[in-house]
């Protein structure tokens, strides 16, 4: 279970704050993200996120078919959760993974879009369907000069986080399964990865699809 005593859920500024220091982390810091910006959030925020006082980053994805529209958070809404300190970040503009002759106008586009909205924009960008493609690098630098952090997305990779980081452009999250897919033996790989963050004063982030959950985790 959290331990407010030995953890914190970390909202988006302290995100930032996790990611800058060279120094080590005073505490173990448990970072949420979900992803996609569906309506669903608004269960699991109010069940779950809500109740122990969680908040953290929503990753929005920025096109014709989403904000505002069936199914998923509107304008308005997101700014109630930007209100609440939940951060705004970007996640692409339609979950195609980005490529070098794509990178460059999803960016941008994703840089109009929230201004146009009025968003106060995240330092951080979130991969979609991670960046593990044959330009991983050069992906890297084209996000680099849009964005301070980027967050991949991966069961293992480099998650929990050891700190200082060692590329800020490749942050790994740790993704939870639906609840009817935990086994014991998952549950008990997700304790150790927390009981790893909480022991070394690491940084855990954790991503949830409100839309593929069923809440009981």
């Amino acid at each position: 279970e959290y331990n407010a005593e030995s953890s914190e859920a970390a909202s988006g500024k302290a995100i930032n704050q996790a990611m800058s220091t060279l120094k080590g982390l005073p505490k173990p810091y448990f970072v949420f993200v979900d992803d996609d910006g569906k309506e669903n959030f608004k269960t699991l925020y109010t069940d779950i996120l809500q109740p122990r006082g969680i908040v953290g980053g929503l990753s929005i994805v920025f096109s014709s078919y989403t904000i505002d529209a069936n199914k998923y958070l509107t304008q308005n809404e997101i700014n109630e959760y930007s209100n609440l300190g939940w951060d705004v970040l970007c996640h692409s503009t339609d979950l195609n993974s980005l490529t070098i002759d794509t990178a460059d106008a999803v960016l941008n586009y994703c840089d109009n879009r929230i201004a146009y909205y009025g968003f106060k924009k995240s330092n951080i960008f979130v991969y979609p369907n991670g960046n593990e493609g044959d330009n991983k690098i050069a992906i890297e630098e084209k996000v680099a000069k849009h964005f301070k952090y980027a967050f991949n997305i991966n069961y293992s990779h480099n998650c929990p986080a050891n700190i200082p980081l060692q590329n800020r452009m490749d942050i790994g999250r740790i993704v939870i399964p639906r609840a009817s897919e935990i086994t014991a033996e998952i549950k008990a790989y997700y304790k150790n990865l927390v009981d790893e963050t909480i022991n070394g004063n690491k940084l855990m982030i954790i991503s949830t699809h409100s839309d593929k959950s069923d809440y009981t985790y």
